[in-house]
């Protein structure tokens, strides 16, 4: 009797560990794929985790975090032309931060850099708060899971004219122009803002503890947005910073050193600025990371591919900001 239980274990061991050898096979299988064909159609916004996959091992030395703020304000090849810094933006529209955090944790196999700037705006991202715990939870479970989170992949294997996601390191050009008509004087203005959920801000303080694990330097940073900012967002995330050591711009209060006129440099009525924005934004940025004393490597060889890029970059965001301000 007892060596048929011992038989019944063995078997269902080598069945388990067959089964979770498969699996792994899959899963890489799966990632692969998805990373080779990037068809944003089919893989929707989990596409930014795998547009990062595609740098080569330890060669960025920034990374931006955030939603839709960051990736309309962050631009890498602005950087690169100016500073010769690498930087790359994982943020996608709605992005929360239980997701900025894993897509953080997995670039963090990859990468080593000096600094991440984390832009504020989804620590007030909630979908109710029952829907934020779930998403969380399904994170946890299942983030680092192709066969799961890129499930959709097969999709594309059978078309014939696929169209490949690309991007600038993460940034892509927004055009169009909205002015922004309303309080220019927003910052003095105590508005309602979405809760920090605790959840959320456990999920945060990992982000933190990651960071200075890793001697990453964090600076949480808040874009131009009178949609979004104001007087209390300012106060609770100056609160924020300071409770975990951490540096806080807010470009709110800065939007005259920055040169952002709301007629001209907003996207949609205030929410996001436009690329002549964040063409302003990143001369500051520019500027602030010098103090990091990162090389400059525009003249390295193994970085040629980035002078390549910015070539086209810059062609093209020189005509559009030019229409935007001219028109």
């Amino acid at each position: 009797m007892k060596n048929t239980k011992i038989k019944i274990f063995v078997k269902m061991a080598f069945f388990l560990a067959i089964l979770l050898i498969l699996i792994q096979i899959f899963n890489v299988a799966v990632l692969n794929a998805a990373i080779k064909h990037q068809n944003k159609e089919a893989l929707g916004t989990e596409i930014v985790d795998l547009d990062s996959m595609r740098e080569k091992v330890d060669t960025i030395d920034i990374l931006a975090l955030g939603d839709s703020e960051s990736y309309t304000s962050f631009s890498p090849m602005d950087l690169w032309e100016k500073e010769g810094v690498t930087s790359f933006v994982l943020a996608k529209s709605g992005q929360r931060i239980s997701d900025a955090y894993h897509i953080l944790k997995n670039n963090l196999k990859r990468q080593n850099p000096k600094a991440v700037f984390l832009e504020t705006n989804m620590l007030f991202e909630t979908y109710g708060r029952l829907h934020d715990y779930t998403h969380n939870l399904k994170n946890a479970l299942f983030y680092d899971m192709a066969l799961v989170k890129y499930h959709s992949v097969w999709k594309i294997l059978f078309e014939k004219d696929e169209q490949r996601y690309q991007s600038y390191k993460g940034f892509n050009f927004y055009a169009a122009k909205a002015p922004y008509t309303g309080n220019k004087n927003y910052m003095k203005e105590e508005k309602y803002h979405n809760p920090f959920l605790y959840g959320n801000k456990l999920i945060f303080e990992k982000i933190v503890k990651m960071c200075k694990k890793r001697k990453i330097k964090l600076i949480m940073y808040s874009a131009p947005s009178p949609n979004n900012y104001s007087k209390s967002t300012h106060d609770f995330l100056t609160a924020l910073a300071k409770e975990n050591n951490l540096e806080y711009i807010d470009m709110n209060l800065m939007v005259d050193k920055l040169g952002i006129d709301w007629n001209i440099d907003s996207l949609d009525n205030g929410d996001h600025v436009n690329v002549s924005g964040t063409n302003k934004i990143m001369n500051y940025f520019s500027s602030y990371i010098k103090a990091f004393k990162i090389k400059d490597k525009r003249r390295d060889k193994k970085y040629s591919d980035w002078n390549k890029e910015l070539s086209e970059y810059a062609s093209r965001r020189d005509v559009l900001v030019k229409n935007i301000r001219n028109n």
